[in-house]
C-alpha cells in the first residue's frame, strides 16, 4: 500500500524551473503550502485539475470544490484520492546561454559575396503558461532545471536564429564587417521574432543578447576583400590627413602673416609715421646711395629724408629739383627717383604773378565806385570819394571773391 502524504511542499533546488511532487495518493485532510513566486498544479488522468496560488490549502472538497470531480467522497467524509502535483517555479530564469553549433549562410547585402557567420550569447526566460511548459516540456518527466531548458531549446534556436539572422542583416543592409558595430541592433530584432516561439511552450523571452560574432577568418573571399577595405580606408585616411595637415598649414602662416603685420603697423604707429612716409625714406636712401648723382643729387637725397621725417619731403624736394633746373643739371632727368611721375614726389605750383596787369595807356586798371561811379584802382577795398566797401576781386583772374573766401574759386590763388 502507498503512503498518503498529509503534507505536500515543494522540495526542489534553486535551479528547478519544474518540480514534481514524488507522492501521488493524498487524502483530503492533507494540507498544500504554495511557496511565493511559485504555482502547484494538480494533474489527474494527464488533464489539469486545479491551480493554487501562493498560499497553504487543505485539500477538502468544502473548500476546493473541484476535487469532487476526482475522489469518491467515503461515508466517513474523509477520502483518499491519487494525483500529480507539479510546481513551477515563476522566477525569470537568468543567464540561458544559446549559440549555434554550425553557422548561418547568406549573401551579404552590401558586397554581394556568401558569407557564413555563427553567433552565440545570453537570454532570459520567465514561465508565462505553467500549464504549457508542464504539457510541452515536462511530460512524464520529474522536472525541468535551466540546463535541460537550454538543450530543449537548442535545436529551435539554432533553426530560428539562422534563418532569422538572415533575415535582419539583409533587410537592415548589415554586411559582414557591420555586424560586430550593429550587434545591439541585431540581437533587438531577433528578441522580436523569437518571442512567438518562446511562448508556444509556455514562456516569455525577457532578455536576447549578442556575446560575440563568429566571422569566416577561414573564408579566402572573405580575407580577400576585408584586406581590399582595409586598404582603401587606410588610403582614404592617409589622404585625408595630409590635406588636414596641409590646411593647417596655411592657415597658421595665413595667420603669423596678419600677426607681423598688425606688429608692423603698431610699430610704424608708435615711430610717427606711415607706410608713405616710410617709402619716401627709402626712395630718399637710394638716391643718396646712386653712384651716378653728383653732389647736387646727394643733396637731394638727403634733404629728400630729412623733409619726409619732418613732413615735408615732397616740398623740399620741389625746390631742390628746381634749382638744380635753374643750375642746368638736365643731367638727372633720367633719374627714375626724380621723375615728376614719382607718386612720392610732388611738384610745387608756380607762384601766382601779382603784378597788376596795365591797361591801353599803359596805367594800372581801374574800376567804378559801385555806389558813386568814382574811378578806384582795381583792387581798391574802400571808395576814397565816399567811403562805401568794394568787393574783393582775385588777384590772378579777377573774379570776385565772396566775404570770407580764402582762395578763389576760379583759379585756386589764396585771397589777400
Amino acid at each position: 500500500m502507498k503512503p498518503i502524504f498529509d503534507v505536500i511542499k515543494f522540495e526542489g533546488g534553486n535551479h528547478q524551473l519544474v518540480w514534481k511532487h514524488p507522492g501521488e495518493d493524498f487524502s483530503t485532510h492533507s494540507t498544500l503550502i504554495v511557496n511565493p513566486n511559485q504555482i502547484a498544479l494538480f494533474y489527474k488522468n494527464g488533464t489539469i485539475a486545479d491551480i493554487f496560488k501562493e498560499g497553504r490549502y487543505v485539500l477538502s472538497t468544502e473548500n476546493i470544490p473541484i476535487l469532487r470531480k476526482i475522489i469518491e467522497l467515503p461515508t466517513a467524509g474523509v477520502s483518499s484520492f491519487t494525483s500529480q502535483v507539479y510546481y513551477v517555479n515563476l522566477v525569470e530564469a537568468m543567464d540561458v546561454k544559446w549559440g549555434l553549433p554550425s553557422r548561418s549562410s547568406w549573401m551579404d547585402p552590401v558586397y554581394g559575396i556568401p558569407v557564413t557567420v555563427g553567433a552565440r550569447g545570453n537570454m532570459s526566460l520567465k514561465v508565462e503558461d505553467p500549464a504549457a511548459v508542464v504539457l510541452n516540456l515536462v511530460g512524464a518527466e520529474t522536472g525541468l532545471t535551466a540546463e535541460e531548458l537550454q538543450r530543449y531549446f537548442r535545436d529551435l534556436i539554432t533553426m530560428r536564429v539562422k534563418a532569422y539572422l538572415a533575415q535582419v542583416c539583409q533587410a537592415n543592409r548589415i554586411d559582414v564587417f557591420s555586424m560586430t558595430a550593429q550587434q545591439e541592433l541585431i540581437a533587438e530584432e531577433l528578441k522580436k521574432k523569437l518571442v512567438q516561439d518562446f511562448l508556444e511552450y509556455g514562456f516569455k523571452l525577457r532578455m536576447f543578447t549578442i556575446s560575440d560574432f563568429i566571422l569566416p577568418e577561414d573564408d579566402p573571399a572573405y580575407m580577400r576583400l576585408k584586406r581590399a577595405i582595409s586598404e582603401r580606408t587606410t588610403g582614404i585616411t592617409e589622404a585625408q590627413t595630409d590635406r588636414m595637415k596641409a590646411n593647417i598649414a596655411a592657415q597658421a602662416s595665413a595667420e603669423s602673416e596678419v600677426i607681423r603685420s598688425q606688429g608692423r603697423a603698431a610699430s610704424l604707429n608708435n615711430l610717427g609715421t606711415n607706410h608713405v612716409l616710410e617709402r619716401q625714406l627709402d626712395i630718399a636712401e637710394t638716391m643718396a646711395s646712386n653712384e651716378n648723382m653728383n653732389q647736387f643729387s646727394g643733396m637731394a637725397g638727403s634733404m629728400a629724408m630729412m623733409g619726409g621725417a619732418l613732413n615735408m619731403g615732397a616740398q623740399a624736394a620741389g625746390v631742390i629739383g628746381s634749382a638744380m633746373n635753374g643750375a642746368g643739371m638736365n643731367n638727372m632727368a633720367g633719374n627714375p627717383y626724380l621723375n615728376t611721375a614719382n607718386p612720392y614726389m610732388t611738384q610745387p605750383q608756380a607762384p601766382v604773378q601779382q603784378t597788376p596787369v596795365q591797361n591801353q595807356n599803359g596805367s594800372a586798371e581801374t574800376k567804378a565806385c559801385i555806389k558813386c561811379g568814382a574811378s578806384l584802382p582795381k583792387y581798391a577795398k574802400f571808395c576814397m570819394e565816399c567811403g562805401t566797401v568794394q568787393p574783393k576781386l582775385c588777384r590772378g583772374c579777377g573774379a570776385v571773391l565772396p566775404d570770407g573766401a580764402k582762395f578763389c574759386m576760379e583759379c585756386g590763388t589764396k585771397a589777400e
